[in-house]
C-alpha cells in the first residue's frame, strides 16, 4: 500500500538496528524500531507497508505541508490538528491527523499532494533539489548527485527492470509503455522536503511516478510499489485487499518469509484474520498481519485457478471470485486454510 526515515545529512536511519528481507528475494531493508508511515491508501496513492517490528509506534513530525493542504482545501481541519500537535503522540496523533484531513477534505481522492498526484516534471522542478538522471529501457531514475546512495542509481535501475519483468509476467501483459519515473532520496528529511511526507516508498499510479528512500545503508526494492502502478494502469483499480495481496504475492516473500508458511505461523499464533473480514475491512486491520495474509490468499488463488482467478478477484472482489470458482466465501477460506496448513512454518519468528 500502500509502506517508511530521518537523520539530517547523514543518509542513515537511526538507530539502524534491524535488517528485514522482503519485497523480492535478497533485498535487505534496514530500519529503525519506529518507522513513521503514511497510513493506507490516500485517494489512489500507495505507500509501502511498515516493517513488522515497528509495532504501532508512529512519529508525525511533518506529514503534509501547510501549503499543499491549503490547495487541497484542508485548512480548517489542519488548523485544528496543528493546535493540538504538541500534545499528540503515536497512534493518537495519526488518528487526529486523519480526522483533521477528512474534515478538511484532503482525503477526497485528490492524491497526497494538493491538486492531484505529482508528475515527474513537478518533482524535477521542486525547489531545493538538483537532479541527475540515468535511463534504462523503461525507467528514468532521478537522484541527487553527491548524496549518500547516489552511486547506486544503476543498481536501482536494474532492480526496477527486473521487477517490471516479474510484474508483467504475473499480469500476463506483453509490455508496458507508460511513463515510469523513479526518484530516490537519501533520508526522510529529504523525502519530507520533496513530498511533504515521511515514507520509505510511495507510488503515484496516475502519473507513473515512484519515490523511494535509498542511501549507502538502505535500499528498498521497487517491486511492491511498481506493481500498484503497472497493475492499476493495466487492470484498473480493485478492492484494497487484492491490490495489496497482489503486490505482496508478486514479491514472493514477506520480510524473507514464504507467504503460506507465514500465514500458517499467524494462524497457529491466533492472529488469523477470517477471509470475510480481510476482504471487507482490510483498511482497519493491522497491516503486519493483513498484508502477508492477503498475499497468501492471492497466491492460493493463483495456484488454484491461475491468472484468470486473480483477474476475477481484481475485477469484482470476493463476489466475482465466488462466481468464477463456484465456491462460497466459506469454501474459499476452507481451501485456503488447507493450502496454508500444507506449508511449513518451521523457524519462522514474526512478532
Amino acid at each position: 500500500m500502500v509502506a517508511q526515515a530521518s537523520g539530517p545529512g547523514t543518509g542513515r536511519i537511526p538507530p539502524l538496528q534491524t535488517t528485514y528481507r522482503g519485497f523480492g528475494p535478497g533485498v535487505a531493508r534496514k530500519s529503525a524500531s519506529t518507522v513513521p508511515r503514511v497510513a493506507g491508501r490516500l485517494g489512489a496513492v500507495w505507500t509501502e507497508p511498515s516493517p513488522p517490528f515497528a509495532r504501532r509506534r508512529r512519529s508525525v513530525r511533518a506529514i503534509l505541508p501547510v501549503g499543499e493542504l491549503c490547495r487541497a482545501g484542508a485548512v480548517g481541519g489542519l488548523s485544528a490538528f496543528v493546535a493540538l500537535l504538541p500534545a499528540l503522540r503515536g497512534l493518537f496523533a495519526m488518528a487526529a491527523l486523519s480526522a483533521a484531513l477528512v474534515a478538511g477534505g484532503a482525503l477526497s481522492g485528490c492524491g497526497l499532494l494538493g491538486g492531484g498526484q505529482p508528475s515527474a516534471a513537478d518533482l524535477v522542478g521542486r525547489s531545493g533539489f538538483d537532479w541527475s538522471e540515468v535511463r534504462t529501457e523503461h525507467f528514468t531514475i532521478h537522484y541527487e548527485p553527491g548524496a549518500p546512495g547516489a552511486e547506486r542509481a544503476d543498481e536501482v535501475g536494474r532492480d526496477a527492470e527486473e521487477s517490471l519483468d516479474q510484474i508483467l509476467g504475473f499480469l500476463g501483459e506483453p509490455g508496458y509503455d507508460g511513463p515510469l519515473d523513479l526518484f530516490f532520496v537519501p533520508s526522510r528529511e529529504r523525502m519530507v522536503s520533496l513530498l511533504g511526507a515521511e515514507t520509505n516508498g510511495i507510488a503515484f499510479p496516475e502519473t507513473g511516478v515512484l519515490v523511494f528512500l535509498v542511501n549507502d545503508h538502505f535500499r528498498i526494492s521497487a517491486r511492491h510499489e511498481l506493481f500498484h502502478v503497472v497493475a492499476m494502469n493495466r487492470w484498473g483499480t480493485p478492492d484494497l485487499w487484492v491490490n495489496e495481496g497482489g503486490a505482496v504475492c508478486v514479491s514472493e516473500v514477506w520480510y524473507g518469509h514464504p507467504l503460506h508458511g507465514l500465514a500458517r505461523h499467524l494462524r497457529e499464533s491466533d492472529r488469523w484474520i477470517p477471509l470475510d473480514t480481510l476482504s471487507r475491512k482490510f483498511r482497519g486491520e493491522d497491516d503486519r498481519i493483513s498484508y502477508p495474509l492477503a498475499g497468501s490468499f492471492v497466491q492460493f488463488i493463483l495456484e488454484s485457478w491461475g491468472r484468470d482467478g486473480v483477474r476475477a478477484a481484481w475485477d469484482g472482489g470476493t463476489k466475482e471470485l465466488s462466481r468464477f470458482t463456484g465456491l462460497s466465501l466459506e469454501q474459499l477460506e476452507e481451501g485456503w486454510v488447507a493450502a496454508v496448513e500444507e506449508a511449513s512454518a518451521d523457524g519462522i519468528e514474526y512478532p
